[in-house]
């Protein structure tokens, strides 16, 4: 609701009575970005990683956050732990997909793209789909077209 302080304060308190709660960490990491504190955002998001080391959602949400702040070079390597961690987890694979999307958004739009087509179809794929994985779809679809509109024109041969 923008009221990242307000959420803060009451955060900051719950983190201090549960400190080795690494999802704790992520909800916080994910307010300190929404009040433009990214240094103590990513600093949140490492420590959830610390405190969990062997889950790849830490790794894959810290990839987005240096994504986003054009730290490239470490979100892909970062990006690379997190899909370490996954195939070791034996997990789903379109969830590789939308981070690799999510991460490429920001650096390489047509990795984007190819993450964004192959979780869509993935997703597509599900007999019998789960509200979460129809929003998730509608979600892929429209970065999709977010990615699709801000390609510049193709040139006529």
């Amino acid at each position: 609701q923008g009221r990242s302080d307000e959420a803060i304060a009451v955060g900051t308190p719950a983190l201090a009575r549960q400190p080795r709660r690494a999802g704790f960490r992520l909800v916080m990491a994910e307010i300190l970005w929404a009040a433009a504190r990214r240094e103590e955002s990513l600093a949140a998001m490492r420590e959830a990683r610390r405190l969990a080391p062997g889950t790849s959602i830490f790794a894959y949400a810290t990839a987005v956050e240096l994504a986003r702040m054009g730290r490239a070079g470490e979100a892909v390597a970062t990006l690379e732990e997190g899909h370490r961690l996954h195939r070791a987890a034996d997990l789903p694979a379109p969830d590789a997909d939308r981070y690799t999307a999510l991460v490429f958004e920001s650096i390489d739009a047509e990795k984007a793209e190819a993450a964004w087509q192959r979780y869509v179809l993935a997703l597509g794929r599900i007999a019998r789909p789960t509200a979460r994985d129809v929003s998730q779809r509608a979600a892929g679809l429209a970065a999709l077209d977010e990615l699709a509109r801000r390609a510049p024109p193709s040139t006529p041969r």
